[in-house]
């Protein structure tokens, strides 16, 4: 690994059917920047797109620091077919401390093939099996019927309409069913680092 690219804190790269799984690395930007940039893939994301490769650039570099410190951070979502970076998936914790999310996002060329379904559910066996946490929720915005068939095809329950960084979304969840509901994410992840 080069010097220059954070360590992921010890969670191993993934693969699905399709797809490889790992943090994003500062040579990734590039690739990075086709799906940040397209109006129409971030027509839903808090953050809007990325008006340029420096901004792109900085996202990535932040994504890799979130990873470095906690290995909970959007990663890059790699074709085995092409090896190229077509999108991004992963969990990340919410300004709460006490939740986690699932979010994607997909390179306009590759929508229609399944691969948001089925990055979203290589994420949630990761973090049921391997990060043992107790619900992973998600929020789309109601207009955003792509993500909603996701969501509904990976089994999660829709909860609630709320506000999301001030913006109305609907508000899923789905639990593990491999640990005890009242158990609290973070007690569980530091669990998880003393074993390790």
């Amino acid at each position: 690994m080069p010097d220059n690219e954070p360590p992921s804190r010890d969670l191993p790269h993934f693969r699905s059917n399709r797809l490889l799984f790992r943090p994003f690395a500062p040579s990734d930007a590039e690739d990075a920047f086709s799906i940040f940039r397209d109006t129409e893939v971030m027509r839903y994301s808090v953050s809007g797109r990325d008006r340029d490769l420096e901004e792109t650039a900085a996202r990535v570099e932040r994504y890799a620091r979130q990873n470095a410190a906690s290995g909970l951070a959007p990663w890059a979502v790699v074709e085995t077919a092409s090896e190229c970076v077509v999108g991004s998936c992963g969990l990340t914790r919410l300004k709460d401390g006490k939740d986690v999310e699932i979010a994607y996002r997909l390179r306009r060329d590759r929508w229609g093939r399944g691969f948001a379904i089925e990055a979203a559910m290589a994420w949630l066996d990761r973090g049921f099996s391997l990060l043992r946490l107790p619900r992973i929720l998600a929020f789309v915005d109601p207009a955003n019927t792509a993500s909603l068939r996701v969501v509904d095809k990976i089994g999660m329950r829709f909860v609630e309409n709320c506000r999301y960084e001030g913006i109305p979304v609907r508000k899923y969840e789905i639990a593990n069913e491999n640990t005890v509901a009242s158990g609290d994410a973070s007690e569980l992840e530091r669990d998880r680092d003393e074993q390790v």
